[in-house]
């Protein structure tokens, strides 16, 4: 389910090539486009934070709540 949230980030912002790294802190330091100003990388970071926090809030409304997994929901929250 996370991977396909990220294959639609990765779609909607375009040609970006991104290893995903298991640790989180790796991870999120992989995400640091060289060709971009200051403040694109910023908004990209504030991006891959939120979508970690949606995909967490809807893994814990699954398991805790019975609730469904909608890939186009975290995506748009994100």
């Amino acid at each position: 389910m996370a991977r396909q949230v990220w294959d639609m980030c990765d779609r909607w912002v375009g040609n970006v090539v991104v290893v995903r790294h298991e640790s989180t802190f790796v991870n999120f330091q992989s995400y640091c486009l060289l060709s971009q100003r200051k403040g694109v990388n910023r908004v990209w970071k504030w991006m891959w934070v939120t979508t970690v926090s949606e995909i967490r809030n809807l893994s814990n409304k699954v398991v805790f709540k019975g609730g469904l997994v909608d890939i186009e929901e975290i995506f748009c929250l994100a």
